[in-house]
Order: structure tokens, then sequence, then C-alpha cells
């Protein structure tokens, strides 16, 4: 980031790693937002339990997929071994709720592994906004990178209730 991205007013220069801790900011919020977004139409919505209900493979496809992408996204956001880990095995408990009949699919609703592989993001996102400060970076420029489009899950939480809401003209 370099200063006239702060405005001409700000004197602030940056170190190198000062640069790099903000850009893992960036990374972090980014994919913890996305991530919110898939978690809140896959658990919230109940989208998980719907695939679900496709016999044979319903509940695998529920899981696979997007476990195969929060790994992608914990990658991107620089997630420690551990949340891998504990990805996973969110995933596969998720996967094992769903497949038992009937009982799983309403246990399945209830057992949010994405929204739980969520907060893992979010937490990062936190951890890497605390090195930053301790670095010493001004905390309103952490503020500026951690908190703008911070609505961003929740207008597209609105955007997918207002889309169930919104009924088809009639030809």
């Amino acid at each position: 980031m370099s200063v006239e991205e702060f405005g001409e007013d700000d004197e602030v220069v940056l170190t190198p790693d000062q640069e790099a801790i903000l850009e893992k900011l960036r990374s972090a919020k980014s994919s913890s937002e996305r991530v919110d977004v898939v978690a809140t139409a896959l658990d919230t919505f109940g989208l998980d339990p719907l695939i679900g209900l496709i016999p044979g493979i319903g509940d695998a496809t529920a899981s696979i997929i997007p476990g195969l992408y929060l790994l992608a996204e914990a990658k991107n956001a620089d997630l420690e071994g551990a949340d891998y880990l504990k990805i996973i095995a969110l995933q596969v408990a998720d996967f094992a709720i769903g497949a038992v009949p009937v009982a799983g699919d309403v246990a399945d609703y209830l057992f949010q592994a994405n929204k739980m592989s969520a907060k893992l993001f979010a937490a990062n996102m936190e951890k890497v906004k605390q090195e930053a400060l301790e670095m010493g970076i001004p905390a309103e420029k952490v503020a500026q990178i951690s908190e703008d489009g911070k609505n961003l899950p929740q207008l597209a939480k609105t955007a997918i209730k207002l889309a169930g809401k919104i009924k088809p003209k009639a030809a």
C-alpha cells in the first residue's frame, strides 16, 4: 500500500513488512466476507440440507464442494494448519450427520458446519488485524481496511432475502 492510497495529508510511510501485513489483512477480510456469504446461503437459508435430500449424492455434494471451497479460501486467507483440519473435520461431520436418512436431514439443518468454519475465518482476520496494530500501523489505517465494505455480507443476506420475497409477474 502506498502513501497515496491514504491521502495526501497523511505522512505515513510503511515498511515492506507493514505493507505485507496490510495485504494479508485485505486477503483475510475478503475471504472472511466471501465465506460468510456462502455459509449464510448453505446453512442459514438451508441449501445444504436441501441438496442433501438428493438420494445417493446429495450429502456428498453438499459437503465436498463447500469443503473444497473453504480449503481454497483458507489458503487465500493464510489460515493455520489446525484451521484446515477443523474445516475438514466439520465437513466430514456434516456429511456423516446428513447421511442418516430423514433424521439426518433435520440434524443437518441444525449442525451448521459452514457457519462454524466462517467463525474460523473471522477469528483469523481479527488475529491479522491485531498483528498489524502490534507492528505499529496506525489504527485508523487498519480500520480503513478491515471496516470498508463491512456491510457486504449483510447486503448479500438482504439480497437473498429479497429475492425470496419478489414474486414473478403473471403473464
